[in-house]
C-alpha cells in the first residue's frame, strides 16, 4: 500500500497526527480512500450537493469513518473532482463498500451529473496527518 504525506509548504497540513492502532502499534490506524471524477461545472456543483446530502450521512453512519474531503480542480471544459475518506481501517472501509473494497461506490444520483468516473478506488495508509 502505497503512503501519503500531508503536509503543505514545509507547514502542517489541516489534519492532525492519527494514533496508532492497538492491533498494529508500528504502523498509521487510518487509511485514505481516494477516487475520482469528472463533470462539467454545472455536474460538478451537483455533485457536490449529492455528496454532501446523500455521501456524508452515509460516511457518518459506517463505524470507523473519519472524515472526507472533496476536491475540485478546473481541467479544460471539465472539473476534476476527488473524493478523500479517511477511515479507521480496511475492515471499516467495508462496512461503506461491501466485499469489494476497491470499487467506487457511486449512487444513480452522482451517475447522473458525472461526466465520467473511476470505477476502482486506490486506499493509502496515512503517514502524517496534522493541524496548523
Amino acid at each position: 500500500m502505497r503512503r501519503i504525506h500531508v503536509q503543505h509548504g514545509g507547514r502542517p497540513g489541516i489534519l492532525s497526527e492519527m494514533p496508532r492502532s492497538p492491533e498494529s502499534p508500528a504502523s498509521p490506524a487510518s487509511i485514505v480512500r481516494a477516487w475520482s471524477a469528472r463533470a462539467t461545472p454545472a455536474g460538478a456543483d451537483a455533485y457536490v450537493t449529492h455528496f454532501r446530502t446523500a455521501v456524508v450521512p452515509a460516511l457518518r453512519a459506517t463505524a470507523g469513518h473519519r472524515g472526507a474531503m472533496v476536491l475540485r480542480r478546473t481541467h479544460g471544459d471539465l472539473i476534476r473532482i476527488t473524493v478523500l475518506t479517511l477511515w479507521e481501517s480496511m475492515t471499516s472501509i467495508e462496512g461503506f463498500t461491501g466485499r469489494d473494497l476497491e470499487a467506487a461506490v457511486v449512487e444513480p444520483a452522482a451517475r447522473a451529473v458525472l461526466a465520467d468516473f473511476d470505477p476502482r478506488v486506490e486506499h493509502f495508509e496515512l503517514a502524517v496527518f496534522t493541524e496548523p
